[in-house]
């Protein structure tokens, strides 16, 4: 099949979990299809085709166009005076627009993947130039993402235009998941949700998959904790502060030597000037899996946002023990053969407790280690997930 594959951002370089997984999604589907890559470029995600391989421009023929969506605040007044989602309203562009109908002119599909329900504006342009089934990848519940960000805002600004946003998203939404026949969400809880908002839908759980390692580091004696993350990312932002305020002048955690490293592309000022002697802040690094190898537990305390956490599963596929909250933990088993594969922390004293574990019992901790790298093979291995999605595009 030939299929056109509408991305929110270039899947490559692969900067953060969303990129990785609109990148997951074209590698599978070249397995057995043609693949035509489209991606808005941002001053955020910029289009860099030098770093490209030449395999992959060959392979998927990636073009892009630029898109300001910098703040306006002329735009910004214009979608609250009509009531529209300034979030959604601020990807529709004209020139993308005018640059996916010379695509569908030139070229015919059978299936458009629309990568985020973002990329839905363009949806009807698509239709009215194309025969071609249309599939959304539901990357995030997104009206969701914002009702819990205004749930936990202490700013009473914030919290009423997140509560405002959240019901214009909403509103979006919900009418574009009703004119999708096929949609590919990617937690069972995800396509729970969608389907009660698009009744007529065909929704499938593709969940993010888990590549096969060939060499998995061994956890260390004495292990050391760490969180990875775009830090320009909201919730990612939150999780290293609440470590910060909450565990790092613990008693038990210091007099066990605790040491939390940090790392991320975009740290921003307020997490560069934070200081204590076990907290180590090492901004963007080159290799996120050289980075990740180093330490031995994920911790993450998400309180907001929603969709599958890519940088968990990329922790447990490498044998790394995770410590997360019932959010973060969402699409992912929590035990594999009677053996916990993550553990699950919603108070300080929970999360405490776990790390004291971690700490203090080596073979537990090397047990659950084993069990994250199993369960990744056995629920979301590269193989497993690729056939899904492909039985589901056929």
């Amino acid at each position: 099949m030939s299929i056109l594959q509408l991305c929110l951002k270039p899947p490559l370089p692969a900067v953060d979990g969303g990129c990785l997984a609109m990148n997951q999604t074209t590698q599978m589907l070249l397995q057995n299809n043609s693949v035509k890559v489209f991606a808005i470029s941002t001053a955020k995600h910029p289009f860099l085709e030098n770093k490209l391989k030449a395999k992959y421009k060959s392979d998927t023929l990636i073009e892009s166009v630029f898109v300001d969506t910098s703040l306006s605040v002329f735009s910004f007044i214009k979608a609250l005076f009509n009531n529209e989602a300034y979030n959604v309203a601020r990807f529709y562009n004209k020139n993308v627009e005018e640059k996916i109908v010379q695509i569908l002119n030139e070229n015919v599909f059978d299936v458009v993947v629309f990568e985020s329900v973002y990329m839905a504006v363009y949806l009807p342009i698509v239709q009215k130039y194309s025969n071609a089934k249309c599939v959304l990848r539901s990357h995030n519940i997104e009206y969701i993402l914002w009702q819990t960000r205004s749930d936990i805002e202490s700013s009473i600004f914030k919290k009423s235009y997140f509560k405002l946003l959240s019901k214009q998203v909403e509103k979006f939404e919900k009418s574009v998941l009703n004119k999708f026949a096929f949609i590919a969400s990617i937690t069972e809880s995800d396509e729970h949700i969608i389907k009660q908002l698009a009744t007529n839908a065909n929704v499938k759980t593709i969940a993010f998959a888990a590549e096969k390692i060939d060499t998995i580091v061994q956890q260390k004696l004495q292990p050391t904790f760490y969180h990875l993350g775009a830090m320009d990312w909201q919730p990612n932002i939150e999780a290293v502060l609440w470590v910060h305020q909450n565990l790092l002048n613990e008693k038990p955690l210091v007099e066990n030597k605790f040491k939390f490293y940090v790392a991320g592309k975009n740290t921003s000022l307020e997490i560069l000037n934070l200081s204590a002697p076990n907290f180590m802040v090492k901004g963007s690094v080159e290799n996120a899996t050289n980075f990740i190898n180093e330490h031995d537990v994920l911790v993450a305390p998400i309180f907001s946002g929603g969709g599958m956490r890519v940088k968990i599963i990329e922790a447990m596929q490498l044998g790394k023990v995770v410590i997360t909250t019932p959010l973060g933990a969402t699409g992912i088993p929590h035990q594999h053969n009677g053996l916990p594969c993550l553990l699950i922390a919603e108070t300080k004293q929970q999360f405490v407790e776990a790390v004291l574990m971690c700490i203090n019992n080596f073979e537990y901790r090397n047990n659950i280690a084993k069990s994250a790298v199993d369960t990744m093979q056995a629920n979301f291995g590269f193989d497993i997930v690729a056939k899904k999605l492909q039985n589901f595009i056929q």
